[in-house]
């Protein structure tokens, strides 16, 4: 990960959740609304994608989530929805990511097997957010949540940067009251409305 910040602080769990903080106490109503309905809407997808095109909701939502690097919303629905309909023909993705949903299309594959499949700590953990939203225990940690918890710009962490954020974002949804996963697609809907003009304060 490069970030002008040292180990120490990339580590600090006091500025991590002051940064959490700042930014929750920007959301709006709206931001509130929206995060907490979020997953649920992503599940609703899924679950349009399985029952439309005959696979299951596993099988969905793990597509989406390989699908998902690097791609904004609604682009990754798009070309999810595209790959699916077309039996993995039709696929704009990097080669590594397409071969992942290839795997999960054409194998009947469990849950933990899509778990597998997928590798990456964020698509692993967007996929049991889409699938299981209602679970505690995995938080979709992205470029927009890594810039709300350093206060910069910065475009991926290590595994142990992950859990460690995981950790702290838990430590703060619990705090108020929110599941993990709320919390952070609260967050992640108020950074994208507020990010142009925020100025973090030193």
């Amino acid at each position: 990960m490069k970030s002008r910040k040292g180990y120490n602080q990339l580590y600090n769990s006091s500025f991590v959740l002051k940064n959490i903080e700042t930014i929750y106490s920007n959301c709006t109503s709206d931001d509130i609304i929206n995060g907490r309905t979020w997953y649920e809407n992503a599940k609703s997808f899924s679950i349009y994608l399985s029952k439309k095109y005959n696979v299951t909701e596993i099988q969905s939502a793990g597509i989406i989530a390989a699908l998902s690097p690097q791609k904004s919303w609604d682009v990754n629905t798009k070309i999810a929805e595209n790959f699916i309909e077309s039996n993995g023909s039709v696929s704009v993705h990097t080669g590594v990511q397409l071969a992942k949903s290839k795997h999960i299309l054409y194998s009947p594959l469990t849950k933990e097997e899509v778990y597998l499949t997928l590798g990456g700590k964020k698509t692993k953990n967007f996929f049991y957010n889409i699938y299981m939203p209602e679970c505690k225990d995995f938080i979709t940690i992205d470029r927009h949540h890594l810039n709300v918890c350093y206060a910069e710009d910065i475009k991926g962490c290590t595994d142990k940067q992950y859990e460690f954020l995981k950790e702290n974002t838990s430590i703060f949804a619990n705090k108020i009251n929110m599941l993990p996963s709320i919390l952070q697609a609260t967050l992640w809907v108020c950074w994208k409305r507020i990010k142009k003009e925020f100025i973090w304060q030193k």
